[in-house]
């Protein structure tokens, strides 16, 4: 069992080794595969995405591909808080909290309901559901307060997809409702 901060490293050299025109290619499967997800669930009116840095999936494109759905980003607000907020164009986000792209200050607030679905960011998950994050504990805060009313898909390329998660886990880490990556959906065997 491996620290986190050692397999954070690890997963990040390990993505950026990929190049980005494969991560590219890789993001566009993950992102039809979400997209395809959607499409028959039909349930989801809210989208919250997340602004990918250069060793994560990029799911930006999904903005384009499901039109007339609400779509939201995350900011932060305070050290401890994050928030998610309505996005309608590209003019909506600017640089903000460790260099990734945020609402601006005057888009609207969001609150997940059973019609949303969160697309999270990790740099590894388990077929638990168990998600290695940046180790800031924003998303598990978030999700610590709005628990049961929305679906959970942590969003990741296949290579940093686990059986079992080779970090160790913590109680305070909220799991996933499913995984997606380039070579499918992967429903969770446990989801808080």
């Amino acid at each position: 069992m491996f620290e986190k901060s050692h397999f954070r490293s690890k997963l990040k050299n390990t993505n950026l080794d990929l190049g980005s025109e494969l991560r590219r290619r890789i993001s566009q499967s993950i992102v039809d595969n979400i997209v395809g997800y959607i499409k028959l669930r039909n349930q989801f009116e809210v989208i919250f995405l997340y602004s990918a840095l250069p060793y994560e999936a990029d799911v930006s494109a999904i903005v384009k591909m499901l039109p007339g759905r609400k779509f939201g980003f995350p900011r932060v607000l305070s050290p401890q808080e994050m928030g998610f907020f309505s996005v309608v164009s590209d003019n909506d986000l600017k640089l903000g909290t460790f260099g990734i792209l945020e609402p601006n200050l005057d888009c609207k607030t969001l609150t997940p309901d059973a019609n949303t679905v969160i697309l999270v960011p990790g740099l590894g998950f388990s077929s638990r559901g168990d998600r290695l994050g940046h180790g800031r504990g924003f998303y598990d805060r978030y999700f610590k307060c709005y628990h049961e009313s929305h679906t959970r898909i942590g969003v990741c390329f296949a290579q940093n997809y686990f059986e079992i998660a080779p970090w160790k886990t913590e109680n305070h880490d909220v799991c996933m409702n499913a995984i997606v990556t380039e070579n499918g959906f992967h429903a969770t065997c446990k989801a808080d």
